[in-house]
């Protein structure tokens, strides 16, 4: 996580890419706030579902309130 403490915000955007490394495909993954702060980035190794929705749920845990 990006933050020591629980953070206000009222949104949350992801945004997602792919990048390559020695021929294999990982995802980077960011969490940003209402005010374009990276809040977490996640390098996955897989995209799924699984994967984006198990970061979100963990972001939105930290924050102070639900957005």
């Amino acid at each position: 996580m990006a933050w020591s403490s629980k953070i206000g915000s009222k949104l949350i955007f992801v945004g997602e890419t792919f990048i390559k490394i020695n021929k294999r495909v990982y995802y980077i993954v960011l969490y940003m706030d209402n005010a374009e702060n990276v809040l977490v980035w996640e390098l996955l190794h897989k995209r799924s579902s699984d994967n984006i929705l198990k970061v979100i749920n963990t972001t939105i845990s930290e924050l102070g309130s639900t957005p």
